[in-house]
């Protein structure tokens, strides 16, 4: 039973990649308050599009990634969007939001604006997807990704490569605890740590594959310095949990410090009268991220077996049990909204993993 839901939910995840896609702009439309491209998730998309045998939505994606990014070479959290909400052109209206939310507004060279601060380091696996599966990048798409690190490290990176954030924005959860304890202190996401060691490793494949010759010895030490400093975050923070941390241990590829509790905790069900479950969980598309990547963990087949049967009844919302109601305001407000990213993750979950 739980494998042919989960067929179900992964075939009305496809439609919805496909019928949500803004084919003129090029992005993906994660709900209808959230118009513009999030190149945190760009590389979701990419292997999503890519799952469900749609390589020409995965290059237009990555091909909008790469538009948005800005002079310097640096990737701008919020990338270009569609501007169009309820037929109405909202371009210079969403410029000002950027300036009065603190994320600042940059115009590019093609027009686009973008923000001023920082994404979570995706393109180069992005980019690594994309050639895995022998389709066209740009010739300098190794400059390209590597001067994106690059330029992410020179902003915001420590004496121990770790990134720190300056801006909610710039986390994995912009209204949790990380996010309260930024406005008192420096703030190291570790999840967000443990996605540069991905993109980072991913930068030295893609050149392997694209450019062998070439000479990335800066990244190469520059992602082990992180990986190190992050793994022993992650010893030193044992007494702790919070969900940052439990998703960078999955990231990074290793148990150290993965506990029973941690994974309950990260996988606990919102109460479906909670009106602000993002203060205290992840998105429901971060949490089937978790199981995914830790397929041997009871826990996690526990919560897939507990969500897939809402999303085979189409319950795709940006936290489990947040379904929209009739007031939009309130849904927008209460993040009870219909979440494209987790059709994202969902349509990669390999069905012969589960019974």
């Amino acid at each position: 039973m739980f494998r042919a839901e989960l067929e179900t939910a992964q075939e009305l995840a496809t439609d919805m990649l496909i019928s949500e896609y803004d084919h003129v702009r090029g992005i993906p439309m994660s709900a209808t308050s959230h118009t513009d491209l999030w190149p945190g998730d760009t590389n979701e998309w990419v292997n999503a599009y890519l799952t469900i045998e749609r390589p020409d939505l995965a290059l237009k994606t990555m091909d909008t990634a790469l538009k948005s990014v800005r002079p310097d070479g640096s990737v701008p959290h919020l990338m270009q969007g569609s501007h169009v909400r309820g037929g109405v052109e909202t371009r210079w209206i969403d410029r000002q939001f950027y300036r009065v939310s603190g994320v600042g507004a940059t115009k590019l060279p093609n027009g686009e604006w973008v923000t001023k601060i920082y994404a979570p380091p995706t393109l180069a696996l992005s980019a690594l997807a994309i050639a895995e599966a022998g389709l066209e990048l740009p010739d300098n798409i190794v400059d390209i990704v590597a001067t994106a690190q690059q330029k992410l490290y020179e902003a915001r990176g420590n004496e121990e490569a770790l990134i720190e954030a300056e801006h909610r924005d710039e986390l994995t959860n912009n209204s949790g605890e990380t996010a309260h304890n930024l406005a008192v202190s420096v703030v190291m996401d570790p999840a967000v740590n443990a996605l540069a060691v991905q993109n980072g490793r991913a930068i030295l494949k893609l050149a392997r594959i694209l450019e062998p010759n070439r000479n990335l010895d800066n990244i190469r030490s520059q992602t082990d310095q992180t990986h190190e400093s992050l793994v022993k975050f992650i010893n030193n923070s044992k007494g702790t949990c919070s969900p940052e941390r439990t998703l960078a241990i999955a990231r990074v590829g290793t148990i150290l410090g993965m506990k029973d509790e941690d994974l309950e905790e990260f996988y606990s069900e919102p109460n479906s009268d909670d009106k602000h479950p993002e203060r205290t969980h992840l998105s429901m598309d971060r949490c089937i991220e978790l199981a995914h990547s830790t397929p041997y963990s009871a826990q996690s087949t526990d919560y897939m077996r507990r969500i897939v049967p809402k999303l085979a009844n189409g319950e795709f919302t940006r936290f489990e049990n947040a379904l929209p109601g009739n007031n939009p305001v309130e849904n927008k407000g209460y993040r009870r909204q219909f979440w494209l990213p987790v059709a994202a993750q969902i349509v990669q979950i390999d069905k012969s993993l589960v019974a």
